[in-house]
């Protein structure tokens, strides 16, 4: 896609160099902030700690659009898996599952298991692309799998290559879906201590000169012998639990965890899970300000920005945690230094930028956690038990066989096997759903079958079923975890589920163009892109599915 994109803004080059004007006066710079794992109670939990929104000359962090702009207290994610890769892939296509082609993390392609071999398939990673080649160790990755355009793209298109996209993350899936296919700039990690891409973004095989002087200056291994210890008084941790499974900290002190002594990938994997990653992002992203000359010129610019390090942290700690709450004050003091510097370095400032921040996804509390403190059946269950118990049910019912794969929430069966039976597929979609379901920590699973033909229940996670179903790439039946239950091994926790500890996350918008307010009505992950589509003046991404956010935008 990007080849046919890039032919086209070549294509349509024959605008007049001196045009600047674009659009209805769009802002010169926006700021797309995704915050990895970042559950909506947080803005809330957390507000005490937060700087304020301005002080004298410069603005604080979340506040600054918390008490200044417009706030969506009831945002939701629309689809299932409520993973990294469907919540990037959403935000700026203001598609789902079902149009995108994102439909989880990994999915197994169903036309390419061997199903006569007998072995295990192997996943096929959201972001891979077999025909692209890394830069700098960052894989082979692209937006290939991601069969819709982005705002970044339809801006592109809509200046004939003029603005400026870019995009900044951890993770490469972030920082792929959120930029698109046609974006200028697109790093992730390496995670050996380097920014990294792939030949998609750049085709001559190095990446931007700024990029490598970065590099070169190791910003990675500023934390080499450092412990993260808590950013506040002790006292002001007081409501939170250090997680089941983690040691006793040392005595007198919240926490503290070394990141070790020598940079290595240990210490790397330490740093990024840690309240001092989301400081790297920041300040290459201040980095990239000035030498992408981003918001510099009438031409509207994009930056899409991920902090991962929240999620990586929740993951090993979970939402109730010491480590979580500093983390997150940590990621306030972070945006504010951002912000000041979007401030001094974009023609116009603040004035000329919009700023939104979301999340990717929530959490599920620590099971064994919730199971102790708040007397529910939550648990930690296996992939594994699942898939057992349908081929036995499917085995009995219709016959010895190697009758399906597990990759929750996509369960795929034997196809060859149902036809050289003569069986309905639907019909023994629908049994294997019913001998999921028996199983501990499965609360709802659906036949493929049913749900394209709109015969999911009507409840409202049968809508976020519907949303995700991809006729091409989907398992042949969906299966759905119990509120509270975690199917995943290790100790700390998870998301995936439909349930609102995963799906509700915060949508804060501040900048040129916005209407300041608080809304309580309930909206969805994907109005981001329409929204930001009529702000900026072009066309609505090709797979959009949301509508405009209600309040967001001044007449």
């Amino acid at each position: 896609m990007r080849l046919a994109l890039l032919a086209l803004l070549a294509a349509t080059s024959v605008v007049s160099h001196s045009q600047t004007a674009f659009g209805p006066n769009p802002p010169r710079l926006t700021v797309v902030i995704s915050i990895d794992q970042f559950r909506n109670d947080y803005t809330e939990r957390f507000a005490p700690y937060f700087l304020p929104a301005t002080s004298g000359s410069t603005v604080g962090g979340f506040n600054y659009l918390l008490q200044g702009g417009a706030v969506y207290r009831d945002a939701h994610h629309g689809h299932v898996p409520t993973e990294t890769g469907p919540g990037h892939a959403t935000l700026l296509t203001g598609s789902e599952p079902s149009l995108n082609g994102i439909v989880a993390n990994a999915w197994i392609d169903p036309l390419a298991i061997d199903w006569a071999s007998g072995k295990r398939p192997s996943s096929v990673y959201c972001a891979s692309d077999p025909d692209t080649g890394e830069v700098n160790g960052g894989g082979k990755m692209s937006p290939r799998n991601l069969k819709v355009t982005t705002v970044g793209d339809e801006l592109k298109l809509a200046t004939a290559g003029k603005a400026k996209v870019v995009g900044i993350a951890f993770k490469d899936r972030a920082s792929i879906f959120m930029a698109g296919h046609a974006a200028d700039t697109v790093i992730w990690t390496n995670g050996n201590g380097g920014w990294a891409s792939s030949t998609h973004y750049c085709p001559n095989g190095k990446l931007p000169g700024w990029v490598e002087k970065l590099n070169a200056d190791k910003p990675f291994d500023a934390f080499v012998g450092k412990d993260w210890e808590p950013l506040l008084a002790a006292d002001a941790y007081g409501t939170t639990r250090k997680a089941p499974a983690e040691k006793d900290p040392p005595v007198g002190k919240v926490f503290s965890h070394g990141l070790g002594k020598e940079a290595n990938k240990a210490y790397y994997g330490a740093v990024a899970t840690s309240g001092f990653g989301n400081d790297i992002v920041g300040a290459t992203v201040e980095r990239a300000l000035d030498a992408e000359s981003l918001g510099q010129d009438d031409v509207p610019d994009l930056l899409v920005i991920n902090l991962s390090s929240n999620d990586y942290v929740g993951h090993r700690f979970g939402p109730n945690s010491p480590e979580v709450m500093d983390t997150t004050v940590r990621t306030d003091r972070m945006l504010s230094k951002l912000f000041n510097a979007i401030n001094a370095k974009v023609k116009g400032g603040l004035r000329e930028t919009v700023i939104v921040i979301t999340a990717d996804h929530g959490v599920v509390p620590i099971p064994e956690e919730s199971a102790k403190e708040a007397h529910t059946e939550a648990a930690r269950h296996s992939e594994s038990a699942v898939e057992k118990a349908v081929e036995a049910a499917l085995a009995a019912r219709f016959g010895a066989g190697d009758w399906c794969v597990a990759s929750m929430p996509h369960m795929y069966l034997n196809r060859p096997l149902i036809a050289s039976k003569n069986l309905d597929p639907t019909t023994v979609q629908r049994a294997a759903a019913e001998a999921a379901m028996t199983v501990p920590g499965v609360y709802g699973a659906v036949a493929a079958g049913d749900v394209w033909t709109g015969r999911v229940p009507q409840v409202p996670w049968g809508q976020l079923v519907s949303n995700s179903y991809n006729p091409r790439l989907s398992g042949d039946v969906l299966v759905f975890e119990s509120p509270g239950a975690y199917f995943g091994g290790g100790t700390g926790t998870g998301h995936g589920s439909p349930w609102n500890y995963d799906t509700h996350v915060p949508i804060l918008m501040r900048g040129k163009g916005i209407e300041k307010g608080k809304h309580s009505e309930r909206v969805f992950t994907n109005a981001i892109a329409p929204t930001l589509s009529h702000l900026l003046g072009v066309e609505y991404p090709t797979g959009c599915m949301g509508t405009v956010l209600p309040g967001a935008l001044k007449e």
